[in-house]
């Protein structure tokens, strides 16, 4: 399961950087809108986790 989540994340960047051998502009641009979407999940995931862990603590403070 871990590797078609996986794959995709790795392929994409690799297949973007051969298009844009040349186009350093365009490779510029992908790369910041790649920081941007890493930034976003991993943000996205940290509330994720986070509200994991708060319910955890409400039950056990509930008990």
């Amino acid at each position: 399961m871990g590797t078609i989540v996986i794959l995709p994340l790795a392929i994409v960047p690799m297949v973007l950087t051969i298009m844009s051998k040349m186009q350093t502009g365009a490779a510029f641009i992908a790369f910041l809108e790649f920081v941007a979407v890493f930034m976003v999940n991993y943000r996205w995931a940290l509330r994720r986790v986070g509200q994991a862990v708060n319910r955890k603590s409400r039950k056990l403070k509930q008990s």
